[in-house]
């Protein structure tokens, strides 16, 4: 058991996430963090193959603490030792990298226990929403015009009646426009999701004055993610996918809306998918909750290691998951207690021993309990 370098952890609540590598000089990394980097790899060779090479990449675009995070995930722990009882306990340490699959499946499961309690069973109308723009040649700019672009949707109005591109599909708020009926009337999904109250308050501030009603009176608030695929050597799939609570809208109302946001013309800009989640119970919120950020989650899908690591290191501190709206500042953080392995207990304090050579994973967690986090000590008496 031999200590491989100081801890970084902010406190022992962050150990499932925690970050061990220093942050990069600013005069930018050395030849030893190379160095380093290079005998991580070394180290972790019998890991699989595509970790290797990404690894090996990582140093060749000159980031040596990403490659050595991603090389040694995983592969070491952090040592404490429970105040209690003196028994020793083992915390991986992970390397939250966007290219390690063990770890963006940890943060899916993160982001949807974060989200999911705050959606299920106080949404009217929780719905899937997925919004496409023209494929792109950078894939930074792409994710910046398809997040500005979705800005500027939800600050835009829905025209209370019009027809499609093409003229097959006909949306009004009643049954009939004054040339015949529509294929498309909205005021009765709306009322069955919102109420008479909303409805008939939409009506007189909008509908009466023949104004569009803003989306944000039918978008109370969601999550997004951004998600990039490469379509070809030098083009980029970039796109939208949310869970909203949104009132009924018809589909080429939204279609039409986004064409005119992105500027797009044909199909490429038309590209709007609407699916109601019905029950909106808390297994379905969590499950479509694992849609939208699975996308974002996954394993890059990119032609070449290269490109991937490219991509990912040029959209370093970029969030691609966001909440919006109402959701936004309404999750509450659960306070997770470390259980002792050796007395099945929360200490008032953990004593860091070090970081080690040893990837078994024996401690536990509780998200309920009355003892203060761990190293804190005791929690402050009431005035």
């Amino acid at each position: 058991m031999t200590e491989k370098s100081p801890p970084s952890l902010d406190n022992c609540e962050q150990l499932h996430i925690s970050r061990y590598a220093s942050p990069r000089k600013p005069e930018g990394p050395t030849e030893g963090d190379r160095e380093d980097a290079r005998e991580a790899l070394l180290a972790g060779v019998s890991r699989d193959s595509k970790r290797r090479v990404q690894v090996d990449e990582l140093i060749r675009q000159d980031d040596p603490a990403h490659a050595k995070r991603l090389a040694s995930c995983g592969r070491q722990s952090v040592e404490l030792e429970c105040g209690d009882c003196g028994g020793s306990n083992y915390v991986p340490i992970s390397c939250d990298s966007r290219l390690c699959a063990d770890c963006m499946q940890k943060r899916m499961g993160e982001l949807i226990g974060k989200y999911a309690p705050a959606i299920a069973g106080s949404w009217s109308r929780p719905t899937l929403l997925t919004l496409t723009v023209p494929n792109v040649e950078d894939a930074v700019a792409g994710k910046e015009r398809v997040q500005e672009a979705f800005g500027r949707f939800r600050r835009r109005v829905v025209p209370v009646t019009g027809e499609s591109k093409s003229g097959q599909k006909r949306w009004a708020w009643k049954q009939w426009m004054a040339d015949g009926p529509v294929t498309d009337p909205w005021r009765g999904q709306v009322l069955q999701g919102r109420g008479r109250e909303f409805v008939e308050a939409v009506e007189r501030e909008y509908v009466d004055e023949d104004r569009g009603i803003p989306m944000d009176r039918l978008v109370r608030g969601g999550l997004y993610g951004i998600d990039i695929k490469q379509q070809s050597t030098e083009r980029f799939h970039v796109h939208i996918h949310a869970l909203v609570d949104m009132a009924y809208v018809p589909q080429p109302a939204l279609a039409e809306v986004w064409r005119d946001v992105t500027g797009a013309t044909g199909e490429a800009g038309e590209i709007v998918d609407v699916r109601r989640i019905r029950g909106g119970d808390r297994e379905e919120i969590e499950d479509a909750l694992a849609e939208v950020t699975g996308y974002v989650t996954k394993p890059p899908e990119f032609e070449s290691v290269e490109d991937e690591v490219e991509v990912m290191l040029a959209l370093k501190g970029s969030r691609l998951v966001q909440p919006f709206g109402e959701l936004h500042g309404r999750t509450v953080e659960e306070t997770a207690w470390l259980l002792c392995s050796c007395c099945d207990r929360a200490p008032e304090r953990w004593e860091y021993l070090g970081v080690i050579d040893k990837v078994a994973d024996e401690i536990a967690v509780e998200t309920q309990g009355d003892r203060p986090p761990p190293g804190t000590g005791p929690a402050p008496a009431d005035d």
